[in-house]
């Protein structure tokens, strides 16, 4: 009953985007506390694209070798951005209306620059690029695209190093009341044993869901 509850207020939270987020028998009887986050993002670009300037099969490169593709329905517009040309990539944004949001764009230089792009990044360039940009006559191909996926995620955090949160030596007692509360090296303390990421994202003509 629990696990209904929770998905039906995911569900509702994410326009319905996100559906059975926690799978049958996920919880039990040694449950005793279920965290959920839901955001949904429903937002316009500033300057929509022509859909007469969408383009089929157009080819978009899959990974950092730069020699697989696979055909896209590609928008297309040519107009004012905020833009920085990088040695190894092309910065832009995309504002959404009202101003306070965009996306973030940036595009390899070189068909096998992915890699060398990726390790550049961290918030700082983010920060950094955001700040530099400048506004510019940019010619933009942006795929229309619709992806969503995930599940359980506890073995990628375990890997990336997130493992005193599921060992017994993980401390909670600030959520609990009673003779419940302390570490679970206690009787009845707490620590994850599961957690869960579903993602959602559409962007087209119009702008972006997430």
């Amino acid at each position: 009953g629990a696990r209904l509850d929770i998905n039906a207020w995911v569900e509702g939270k994410t326009n319905k985007r996100i559906v059975d987020l926690i799978a049958r028998g996920m919880i039990d009887d040694l449950t005793r506390m279920v965290l959920v986050n839901a955001l949904h993002f429903d937002a316009k670009w500033e300057q929509k694209f022509k859909k007469s300037s969408t383009l089929e099969n157009q080819p978009f490169h899959l990974d950092a070798s730069g020699t697989n593709t696979t055909p896209c329905t590609m928008m297309n517009a040519k107009a004012h951005f905020a833009h920085v040309e990088h040695e190894l990539f092309d910065y832009v944004e995309l504002p959404y209306v009202g101003g306070e949001m965009a996306m973030q764009l940036l595009v390899p230089k070189a068909l096998d620059g992915l890699d060398a792009v990726l390790k550049t990044l961290t918030p700082t360039t983010l920060a950094d690029l955001h700040t530099e940009a400048k506004s510019k006559l940019v010619s933009l191909g942006l795929p229309k695209f619709t992806v969503s996926g995930g599940g359980d995620i506890t073995k990628t955090l375990k890997a990336m190093g997130l493992t005193l949160s599921f060992s017994d030596k993980g401390d909670y007692s600030g959520m609990l009341d009673g003779p419940a509360a302390g570490s679970k090296e206690e009787e009845g303390g707490l620590s994850f044993s599961d957690v869960v990421h579903k993602t959602f994202i559409k962007v087209d003509e119009e702008g972006t869901e997430a």
